[in-house]
């Protein structure tokens, strides 16, 4: 059971990751979209903080799976 739980763990770490490098290309693609149509504005504070907003996104949506985790578990004991 507690290698299931390591897994199950792992799986999500690694989903989490993949939609955050996901949500991180679609903002550097219209980042680029938008600098190729306004080559004079530069765009690396708002790279900044899209790329620190998808860090807190990815670590708060994984605490809470991890939170639903514990709660299914806690019911099946």
């Amino acid at each position: 059971m507690i290698a299931e739980m390591a897994g199950t763990r792992f799986e999500n770490a690694a989903g989490h990751l993949f939609w955050m490098n996901l949500f991180m290309l679609s903002i550097d693609a219209q980042l680029e979209l938008v600098r190729g149509l306004h080559p004079v504005y530069d765009f690396s504070l708002m790279h900044l903080f899209f790329s620190a907003m998808g860090g807190i996104l990815g670590v708060f949506m994984y605490q809470v799976q991890l939170t639903e985790k514990r709660r299914w578990l806690s019911r099946a004991c």
